[in-house]
Parts: C-alpha cells; structure tokens; sequence
C-alpha cells in the first residue's frame, strides 16, 4: 500500500509538472505570436506610409528618367543626391535591409542598398521567379501590399529574409511599387529568448511546410 501510494503520488506530480510546462510553452507561443504579428504588422504600416509619401512620389518618375543611363552615370547620381538621402533614412529608421522603387514596368529604377538587380524586371527578369519577384506580382495585380514567406534572395546576399511590396499611387493612377527586405534579426533575438524555457528550451518559427523560419542559435541554418 505505501508503494503503491508513492508511485501515485510521483505520477500525479509528473502529470502536474507536465501540465504546468504545457501551460508555460502555450502561454510563451501566444505570447510570441502576438510580438511577431505586431512587428509585421507595422512594418506594412511604416512601407504603406512610405509608399504614400510625397518624397517617394515624387523621387520614382526623377529616377526612372535616368536609370537606362547606369547608376554611374552623373546625372542618376544627382538625382540620387538629391532624392535617395531622404529615402535611406527612413528605410533605416524602419528597420528595412533594403528598399526597391520601381516603375511600372516592374523594373528596378533606385535601390537603397545597389545590388546585381538593378535595373532588371521583377515581373519579367531573371529574378521573376524568386520570392521578391513573386511578391512583386502580387501586389500588381492585387494593388495592394503583399507580404513574402522567408526565403533567401541571392542579390542580398542569401540571408533568410521576408519581402513586402505595396503600390505607389500619384492622384489615384499607379505609378509603380516600392518594395522592402525585411531582415529575421529582430524574430530571431525575440524568440531567442531564454525566459521559462529552461537552459535548454528554444522557441521556433515554423511555416505551414513544417520547415523553421528563425535561426537555430549557435550559427545553425534555418531554411
């Protein structure tokens, strides 16, 4: 009988501790999942404010009169002087790896950070295909803004990233897109966080394909 009771008694104890730890990793799932969206979601407001700005509507037609001449070109560099100074740092007071203006066309006429795509056709190109390409489309044809999946984009670099692009409208005609990388680092360091998870414990971003989002710790790859 007092074993038997001592095996119930460490039983009831195991369940309640497994129960008390289900109830800690829901509350730090939700609790995740909450900061992550809010991020998101004002990173769509911050790139919609900016693609609305006079600043950026009026900087896509000055840039796209010279972007056929080359990005070394000196009347491109004075427009980018005279236009790309504003634009940098608000795409680095939001957070944004990168901004893309594009025209129309779909082609890339100013990027805050110059990369081999400049110049190409995001919905046509070489990198049409890939998820800013992709993203792209979308918010053509949505006209609307449209947020990426992480994928890895070989002009950045191949770093996992997240990409938005929403419409650039002047008096109600669209006159292109500005588009946006989105860097992990910030997912990375919030799910990163140690707080009732034990020494071990990690805490994941999982997409709908099973694969991880957010980085391992330790300079493991995630996609």
């Amino acid at each position: 009988p007092l074993t038997a009771a001592g095996v119930f008694a460490y039983s009831q104890t195991k369940q309640e501790l497994l129960e008390g730890s289900a109830a800690t990793l829901e509350a730090l799932r939700n609790s995740n999942k909450e900061q992550v969206e809010n991020y998101f979601r004002e990173r769509s407001k911050n790139l919609e404010t900016l693609a609305a700005s006079g600043s950026v509507i009026d900087a896509l037609p000055a840039f796209e009169a010279v972007w056929k001449q080359g990005r070394e070109a000196p009347v491109y560099q004075e427009v980018e002087e005279a236009r790309g100074k504003e634009l940098k740092m608000e795409v680095a007071r939001y957070g944004f790896a990168n901004a893309y203006l594009l025209n129309d066309k779909g082609e890339v006429v100013f990027e805050t950070k110059p990369q081999a795509d400049f110049g190409t056709n995001l919905l046509s190109g070489p990198y049409s295909g890939t998820t800013l390409g992709q993203t792209v489309a979308k918010a053509f044809k949505g006209l609307s803004l449209e947020l990426s999946d992480v994928s890895r984009y070989e002009p950045s670099g191949g770093a996992p990233a997240i990409f938005m692009a929403v419409p650039i409208f002047d008096h109600g005609t669209v006159i292109g897109q500005l588009a946006a990388e989105v860097p992990l680092d910030y997912i990375s360091r919030q799910l990163n966080r140690r707080e009732g998870l034990g020494a071990t414990g990690k805490v994941y971003l999982i997409g709908q394909d099973k694969l991880m989002r957010t980085d391992l710790g330790g300079g493991e790859p995630t996609l």
